[in-house]
């Protein structure tokens, strides 16, 4: 699902960051699929959204409902890491230079599979497409589908070393003080 207008909102007197993105009515009305039915795939553990008044009528609107606060020294931006990582947000090459991102739904799947079993399963497809067979590869660059191939061959070396690591330092690392 393609995403347009992504914004990160900022309250400078209260110290809050939420984001806000549109989506195209046609595009939601294509893929079969109600606004709360797209808003509970997209949502995560912290972050729910909300749909709220577009100023596009040819947009439909969402936006968190939970803030989230900056703490010490923290920007928008990072302190809205983790709601931007939970989208798990496919960037793209749109028109000109420009990233464009997109949001992978799941249909017909009775839970939603962490980001990292999706990363390893779509990284061994694809290694094994290439290895066994090549011309399969041409052929999916025509497709419709080529989009999210080729989002997850320019961002997965770098998103599947922070998922690496995050899962080797809560699984395998112990913390303990010492003096």
């Amino acid at each position: 699902m393609h995403l347009e207008k992504i914004e990160a909102l900022y309250d400078a007197s209260a110290r809050d960051a939420w984001l806000r993105f549109s989506i195209s009515r046609d595009r939601i009305r294509n893929t079969g699929l109600s606004a709360p039915a797209l808003l509970a795939q997209i949502s995560g553990v912290r972050s729910t959204y909300v749909e709220v008044k577009s100023g596009d009528k040819d947009l439909r609107t969402f936006q968190s409902t939970t803030p989230a606060r900056l703490r010490g020294k923290a920007t928008p931006y990072s302190a809205l890491r983790n709601d931007i990582l939970s989208l798990n947000l496919i960037a793209h090459y749109g028109e000109g230079t420009d990233f464009e991102y997109s949001v992978a739904l799941q249909r017909g799947w009775p839970l939603r599979l962490p980001q990292l079993m999706v990363s390893y399963t779509i990284l061994f497809w694809l290694g094994s497409l290439v290895r066994y067979d090549p011309h399969s590869v041409y052929e999916l660059m025509d497709s419709p589908d080529w989009i999210l191939i080729d989002g997850f061959m320019t961002q997965s070396r770098v998103l599947l070393l922070e998922l690496f690591w995050w899962a080797l330092y809560q699984n395998q690392i112990s913390l303990r003080s010492a003096r």
